[in-house]
């Protein structure tokens, strides 16, 4: 297996180490270890990484669209507005603004 299946899943998955930590609770130093190759992890946990990672990234990317689709804005352009400029606009869109 690649030292790099876990970078590659979080890459294409959109996350940050400090996402993972936060999302998954594995501390930063081990994730920059196992990426880097200075640590391998075993199979099992390798696999649990990364199916979790990938997880994570396509519930993340079913958000974005129902986002963009509910603001009929297109998709990239949803991915680089901030989280406070998105909420802000989806609540005047159903009326909820202050």
């Amino acid at each position: 297996m690649s030292e790099n299946r876990i970078k590659e899943a979080r890459k294409k998955a959109g996350l940050t180490q400090a996402d993972v930590f936060e999302l998954i609770g594995v501390p930063i130093r081990t994730l920059t270890s196992y990426e880097n190759g200075k640590r391998i992890p075993i199979p099992w946990v390798e696999n649990l990484l990364v199916e979790k990672i990938m997880a994570i990234g396509a519930e993340r990317e079913q958000r974005y669209k129902a986002l963009a689709d509910e603001l009929g804005l297109p998709l990239e352009k949803v991915k680089k507005m901030k989280a406070d400029i998105l909420l802000d606009m989806v609540m005047k869109k159903r009326g909820d603004a202050k």
